[in-house]
């Protein structure tokens, strides 16, 4: 019976990436060989191989990929939300396997329609680009591997090509997935005498009243994933998750008072036995799979509720610590959950509308054929379990098909059913994915139906290993590092890692605290797992506790590994290929990043000669990396190097320019006056380099020459400019249209996301020359103030920015953010804790949450603004800021705005006023 319900064996990556590979080539030698095609027959075979080849590549990028859909470990910082796949660091490699993909087949095309190349060089151009898919298909499978390296799953995908369900999930045997607590099987499963069955039939009226509980349960939810966007008090999103976690069990009470079974059939019939047999047997089927996506998702619903109800209680009050120390890590695990769950109830209310229809599809085939197999199925449940109550098989007795009239046949069936059940089909909609983050497989084992239980065979099912033991006692909640610790002590001595546990201080969620320099690198370059998190933070933060010249050479020491005495042959070849042939690709890999980021190399150009030394030798040219390696290296050199940091630019086109009648501050559109002012910030923006902003934190000197330094001196000109521009009006009129003007162009820096530049000039409207015009101010109405004042609570910096964190949380690129508070975040980290550690271990996690400061810094660097500069407005905006230099010209400004609206004599009631206040009366 398990044999033909058994699932065929997952595809291996390994072998998808050799089968990508041959069709590849086949389409190459088979244009060698025959030469471009000319009859119609031929250009069909080699239209054919391209489209195997493109078969095999799409297959393998979806099982080597990685999977969507439900959350993963409540425990993975790492695991952002999700909306987005692109900070994954698959994505990048599975984007250059799809364009060098599109690349090859327009090439294969251009073959095949007398392209402008002649017929060798047209081969020669689809070779070319064979191999760079090759390359590219190569790269992708080595980093999903490095990916999930530290996964149980070996060679086996995430995903697999065709679904399936383990035969101790499939069949009406199971349907109903059990009862236990509020769960109680919708139906299928008989309830304990104690115990209430689901009263509610699925018709019309029973789901218009799931549909207003779901309405209910995302109502909470958006109003729970408002206050975590907003990076609300932890009281608040406290209050939030309660609520949210009491109208999700009110659902699933709901749902689990539903009596499914009553309303659809999903058990096999005998087609002869109904005239439309064929179209019932086709709903069955269907009903079957969205009865296990149904109990699937209603399932994550329970987990995802559960999750959300212990993660909100561990949220802490980050609106009491003194120091930015950023979002409370368990926000974006809260908000993940939310995602999750909003996925989960959509599915869940598509399936038991989908239920629904069938159950009336059935129906109406039914009353057609004058029979109802579905109440007399359910009648007939409980002479099922009298009958076999006393047999060795009653445990299974309530699930057995009943399609016969009496006992005898009845027993026939149980020995029958299973062998009669026809092949689950493939589900149309992917039951959710578990919070592991991989589809979730029923370990089981197949027993011949001739063999029998004896001492071998018993043997043969091994008791399972401690990590594996580790994780079904915890399930997910497991730590991922532990787990990796205790896979690593399952290995053999020799493939462990080099370093002393003591080198090395991991904190509970997995991340590095410290460690040694040694350590460190070896950790970098690890031959069990790859972590792209770690390797960002350590190239961006090494030069703080070791130098360039260093690092390669821990780098090289690490390449020329060796191995360890006393090994025998078949231990050495596994040393080789398990451990050193690893270690020696991620230290090649490493270099290339390292010369590939301009952050790391710096002025240090030196070191790509002792590289090129390194890379060209024989044992290092042995390995395909290295070629790779030397190619980078060259385009450094030559300053050409085209795999540097790009901004991407918008598609869509700029909006039409608002054109000046004259260059003078009031003539020009407020809207436009903030577009070209944004255009020169944003250029500037794009220009900071992390290694500038770690070199602050880390350096108290007043002057310097930089990309931040120039984007805090235009900031600062900006508002001496507001400040001048105002006070060199005479008349306090033309000071107040002045003021007016300023505003709307601050109001529209904030439309535009230049935060920037709208701090400016708030900063100049707010200082205290202009501050104290009091009857220029009297001029300026109360629309103005209101834009003013919202512009001032956007860049309040009470509870460090709490309001500006928002807007910036809430907003996406392109934007032009206040750097000021990078740096002040930069800060808190250096002088909040040591560099190193007792026992002189480098202090890692120091390094790694500046890291986590300066990539938030870079995301606003990869999209510019797309805006139409003009000339004019440009010049005048140049010529105004150029007259300020770096001196201080407050008193300057003092003068003037004394000179503009001199001191008034103080009343005698203000006199006293300020008297009483002095004596401590008011």
């Amino acid at each position: 019976m398990q044999q033909p319900l058994a699932s065929s064996t997952p595809e291996l990556v390994s072998e998808l990436l050799q089968r990508a590979r041959h069709c590849i080539n086949s389409v190459i030698i088979h244009l060698q060989q025959f030469g471009v095609p000319r009859a119609a027959e031929d250009e069909e075979i080699v239209d054919n191989l391209i489209h195997v080849a493109i078969t095999a590549i799409r297959d393998l990028l979806y099982v080597a990929g990685p999977s969507f859909g439900h959350l993963g470990g409540r425990n993975k910082a790492d695991h952002r939300s999700t909306s987005n796949a692109s900070q994954t660091p698959l994505v990048p490699a599975q984007r250059r396997a799809i364009a060098t993909l599109s690349k090859f087949v327009l090439s294969a095309r251009a073959v095949l329609n007398d392209g402008p190349w002649t017929e060798s060089d047209s081969v020669a151009h689809l070779s070319s680009d064979a191999e760079e898919l090759e390359r590219s298909v190569i790269e992708f499978v080595s980093i999903a591997q490095g990916v999930r390296g530290q996964e149980v799953h070996g060679d086996k995908g995430q995903k697999r090509l065709r679904g399936y369900m383990a035969p101790l999930h499939t069949g009406p045997r199971k349907t109903g997935a059990g009862a236990a607590g509020t769960w109680k099987g919708f139906g299928w499963v008989n309830i304990d005498d104690n115990e209430e069955a689901p009263r509610r039939n699925l018709d019309k009226a029973t789901f218009n009243e799931f549909a207003t509980h779901m309405l209910q349960a995302q109502e909470k939810l958006g109003t729970f994933t408002e206050a975590l966007r907003a990076t609300q008090p932890a009281e608040v999103v406290t209050t939030a998750g309660k609520e949210l976690v009491n109208q999700l069990s009110s659902l699933l009470l709901f749902l689990g008072d539903i009596h499914i079974a009553r309303h659809v059939d999903v058990e096999p019939v005998n087609q002869n036995n109904l005239a439309d047999g064929p179209q019932y047997a086709r709903t069955v089927d269907k009903a079957r799979v969205l009865v296990r996506s149904f109990e699937a998702t209603a399932q994550a619903i329970y987990d995802d509720g559960a999750a959300l109800l212990s993660t909100t209680q561990r949220v802490r009050r980050v609106e009491l610590c003194e120091a930015w120390r950023g979002r409370d890590e368990s926000y974006d695990a809260l908000e993940a959950l939310s995602s999750s769950l909003d996925f989960n109830l959509q599915i869940a209310r598509q399936n038991l509308e989908s239920l629904l229809l069938v159950g009336q599809e059935q129906s109406n085939i039914l009353e057609r054929c004058n029979k109802s197999p579905i109440e007399w199925r359910m009648s007939q449940r409980s002479l099922v379990a009298a009958i076999l109550a006393g047999d060795a098989l009653s445990n299974d007795s309530d699930m057995y098909d009943t399609t016969t009239d009496d006992a005898d046949d009845i027993l026939k069936n149980v020995t029958t059913a299973d062998d009669q059940l026809p092949p689950g089909p493939i589900s149309p909609l992917p039951p959710p994915v578990p919070t592991s983050g991989k589809p979730t497989i029923v370990p089981h084992t197949k027993i011949p139906p001739e063999s029998s239980l004896e001492d071998e065979a018993l043997g043969l099912i091994r008791t399972p290993p401690r990590p594996d033991k580790i994780k079904a006692f915890f399930g997910d909640d497991a730590p991922s590092h532990y787990l990796i610790s205790r896979n690593a002590e399952a290995k053999p001595w020799y493939l462990r890692p080099k370093y002393d546990p003591a080198e090395v201080l991991i904190d509970p969620d997995g991340t590095i605290r410290g460690g040694t320099v040694s350590a460190l690198v070896e950790r970098l370059t690890a031959h069990e797992s790859a972590d792209p998190k770690f390797t960002r933070a350590f190239l961006m933060t090494f030069k703080s506790f070791m130098t360039l010249g260093d690092l390669f050479d821990h780098l090289v020491n690490r390449f020329w590994i060796q191995p360890p005495p006393n090994l025998d042959s078949q231990e050495l070849g596994e040393w080789k290929h398990y451990k050193q042939n690893i270690i020696r690709i991620r230290v090649i890999n490493t270099m290339k990043s390292m010369v590939q980021d301009e952050d790391v190399l710096e002025e240090d150009l030196g070191i790509l000669d002792r590289m090129v030394e390194f890379a060209s030798r024989d044992d290092v040219m042995s390995i395909a990396a290295s070629k790779q390696l030397l190619a980078a290296i060259k385009r450094m050199q030559r300053g050409s190097d085209p795999r540097k940091l790009t901004v991407s630019m918008s598609v869509d086109p700029p909006p039409a320019p608002i054109l000046p009648k004259r260059t003078e501050l009031l003539d020009i559109d407020p809207l436009e006056l903030a577009r070209q002012l944004t255009i020169t910030e944003s250029q500037l923006y794009q220009k900071i380099r992390p290694s500038e902003c770690l070199q602050r934190s880390r350096q108290s000197r007043t002057e310097y020459h930089d990309g931040v330094a120039n984007f805090i001196r235009r900031s600062n000109r900006i508002a001496h400019w507001v400040t001048y521009s105002i006070l060199c009006k005479d008349d306090y009129r033309r000071r107040a249209a002045l003021m007016k003007q300023f505003i709307l162009v601050a109001d529209r820096c904030r439309v535009l996301q230049n935060f920037s530049t709208m701090m400016a000039i708030v900063t100049g409207l707010n200082s205290s020359p202009i501050h104290r015009l009091k009857r220029s101010w009297e001029q300026v109405n109360s629309k103005h103030m209101s834009q003013l004042e919202t512009c001032e609570a956007i860049i309040n910096s009470y509870k460090n920015y709490n309001k500006y964190r928002t807007a910036l949380a809430a907003v996406a690129p392109p934007c032009v953010p206040f750097i000021g508070v990078f740096l002040t975040a930069l800060t808190h980290i250096q002088d909040g804790s040591k560099d190193y550690l007792p026992g002189n271990l480098v202090n890692f996690r120091k390094r790694q949450k500046s890291s986590e400061v300066i990539q938030d810094l870079q995301r606003w660097q990869n999209q510019p603004h797309n805006f139409h500069p003009l000339p004019t407005v440009l010049v005048f905006i140049n010529e105004a800021l150029s007259q300020f230099g770096d001196q201080d010209v407050s008193d300057v400004f003092w003068r003037l705005s004394l000179e503009r609206e001199p001191r008034e004599p103080e009343r005698e009631e203000e006199k006293l006023a300020r008297y009483l206040h002095e004596s401590g009366f008011f």
